[in-house]
C-alpha cells in the first residue's frame, strides 16, 4: 500500500483534505479521501490516474486565482470558447458542457443543446455568471451559442 500511495500527486492528500472540508462534498473527493486514509492497499491503477488527474486540474485552475475578468452576476456577452469536455450524465435532466478560454479559464455549463458540440470545437457563447471556483467559472442561462466561424 505504500508503494501507492507514493505514485500518488504529491498534493493529492492535503488537496482532498481541504477540499473534503467544503460544502457539499463531491462523491469523488468523499470516495478518495475514504480510500486513501483507509484502505490505500484498495487503490488501482484508475484510482490513482483519476486522483493524479483530478489534483493537476485543481492545481492549474489556483494559478489562475480568483480574478476573472468579470464577476459573479455579471453577463458574460459573445465569448469564444473551445469545448474541452461534454458530460454525458445529465444534471438537472440537460448535459453538461466544459468550455476554455485561450488564458486557462474553464467555463461550465447546463443546456439542453450541448450534445450538439464536440470536443475541440470552437463556440460563441452568451451566459450570466453563476460562481468562480478553482479556475472554472459556472455559467447559468446560456444563450446564443453557435459554432465558431472558421478563420
Amino acid at each position: 500500500s505504500e508503494s501507492k500511495i507514493n505514485r500518488l500527486h504529491p498534493m493529492a492528500i492535503g488537496l482532498l483534505a481541504l477540499k473534503s472540508k467544503e460544502r457539499p462534498v463531491s462523491h469523488f473527493i468523499y470516495s478518495a479521501y475514504s480510500m486513501i486514509s483507509n484502505r490505500p492497499n484498495a487503490l488501482t491503477d484508475k484510482w490513482i490516474e483519476d486522483i493524479n488527474t483530478w489534483c493537476e486540474q485543481i492545481l492549474s485552475g489556483m494559478e489562475l486565482g480568483e480574478q476573472a475578468s468579470f464577476g459573479i452576476g455579471d453577463k458574460i456577452q459573445r465569448l469564444e470558447l473551445t469545448v474541452v469536455k461534454r458530460r454525458a450524465k445529465k444534471w438537472g435532466g440537460f448535459p453538461a458542457l466544459i468550455t476554455e478560454d485561450g488564458e486557462g479559464w474553464r467555463y461550465w455549463m447546463v443546456w439542453p443543446g450541448a450534445f450538439e458540440y464536440s470536443v475541440g470545437d470552437k463556440v460563441n457563447i452568451e451566459g450570466t455568471v453563476r460562481d468562480i471556483k478553482d479556475g472554472m467559472v459556472f455559467l447559468t442561462r446560456p444563450s446564443n451559442v453557435t459554432k465558431a466561424k472558421k478563420k
